[in-house]
């Protein structure tokens, strides 16, 4: 019988919140819902939020320039770009801003994508030779 007792201890522990005694594989709480693990992390949603993807740089920028670099954790840039299209949008009111807005949105694009490839080139492990 103390067999079955120990068994049955080792697959409890207490909920870090409460003190209820619940399952070792419990992610939650059955008593207060506190949470006991941290949830599992996914990895393709780590590679989309680290910084190195050229491809969401790019969609950032050309949402508004500028995004695709703080993206990129290159934020003094970010912030050059986003002042630099207001400013371009700005312009339009003189005509001159019909060459300039495109210009720094493309541009803008362009350097997110390639400011994330710098990134990811940077961060990933040198390839075994």
């Amino acid at each position: 019988m103390s067999s079955s007792v120990t068994e049955r201890e080792s697959d409890t522990v207490y909920c870090r919140e409460c003190g209820a005694e619940i399952l070792r594989a419990a992610e939650i709480c059955p008593e207060c819902g506190v949470r006991q693990r941290a949830p599992p992390n996914s990895q393709a949603v780590e590679s989309l939020l680290d910084g190195r993807n050229p491809l969401v740089a790019v969609l950032l920028s050309a949402l508004f320039p500028g995004l695709g670099h703080v993206y990129a954790r290159e934020v003094e840039m970010g912030l050059f770009f986003a002042v630099s299209f207001v400013l371009s949008l700005l312009s339009l009111f003189v005509f001159v801003g019909f060459l300039l807005v495109p210009a720094i949105w493309i541009y803008a694009a362009y350097d997110a994508a390639k400011t994330a490839q710098r990134r990811d080139d940077e961060l990933s492990p040198p390839a075994a030779a």
